[in-house]
């Protein structure tokens, strides 16, 4: 088994509107065969398409219901449906697919499409997993945002692969929790908010788990040197082999 994983964009907030940075999003890939995409924000729809042409996502996890993280997933799902004829597999926290359903897809719902035979809805259980496929499981946790937004540890084989904090302040526990997998993508900025984690804490809390690959998405164009090598910037278009 071959795993990998695809950076479609780095930007955030209005980043695609404004400036034509594609939203942060990536693609894990299980030999060779789009598997996994995470959000779908404004910008991401034609990243996809240039990266992996009309091959369908076998699921797409929505971390929440921003414009960067959920704005082309109408016209996506949409789009995946005409070419597959099949439904679309969207997953996700049950509380932030409500938000999509009530206010991302209002406009098709509006329309008269049957929404619901375009789009498998899975969310968590009890124990806050998403089964993606016997062998691969999310476990979704909340993130630190004024809006609500979830992150996930993606285990494969109970091994966890990849973790993402969705957009995060830094906090301690959430760290803690994403320091377990293999790599670990972060949501990262210059100055840290309540929302956002800075530079800075994402750097000091990786001093402490040198063997984990820190991966730092929603930047935009804001960059610096890291005295460590563990802490790293995502860049559009690069590949990471997972397993």
């Amino acid at each position: 088994m071959k795993i990998k994983l695809t950076c479609l964009g780095v930007g955030r907030g209005s980043s695609y509107v404004i400036r034509g940075i594609p939203s942060s999003s990536f693609v894990i890939s299980i030999d060779d065969t789009p598997f996994l995409l995470v959000d779908c924000g404004a910008g991401v729809a034609l990243q996809y398409i240039k990266h992996f042409g009309t091959k369908i996502p076998q699921y797409i996890y929505l971390t929440h219901n921003h414009l960067d993280h959920t704005g082309d997933f109408t016209s996506a799902l949409f789009e995946f449906y005409k070419w597959s004829n099949q439904p679309v597999n969207a997953c996700g926290h049950s509380d932030v697919l409500s938000l999509i359903k009530k206010h991302r897809l209002h406009e098709l719902y509006a329309s008269g499409v049957d929404v619901d035979s375009m789009v498998n809805w899975k969310s968590q259980n009890q124990s806050n997993e998403i089964e993606l496929t016997s062998n691969v499981k999310l476990k979704v946790f909340k993130s630190q945002h004024t809006y609500l937004c979830y992150g996930f540890n993606l285990t494969i084989k109970g091994k966890n692969i990849v973790s993402y904090t969705g957009d995060s302040g830094f906090n301690q526990e959430i760290y803690d929790n994403i320091s377990t997998s293999q790599i670990a993508v972060v949501d990262g900025r210059k100055t840290g908010t309540f929302e956002h984690a800075s530079f800075d804490q994402i750097e000091h809390h990786a001093s402490k788990h040198p063997n984990i690959d820190f991966y730092i998405i929603h930047y935009e164009k804001e960059k610096r040197s890291f005295p460590i090598s563990n802490v790293k910037y995502m860049q559009e278009g690069l590949e990471i082999k997972l397993y």
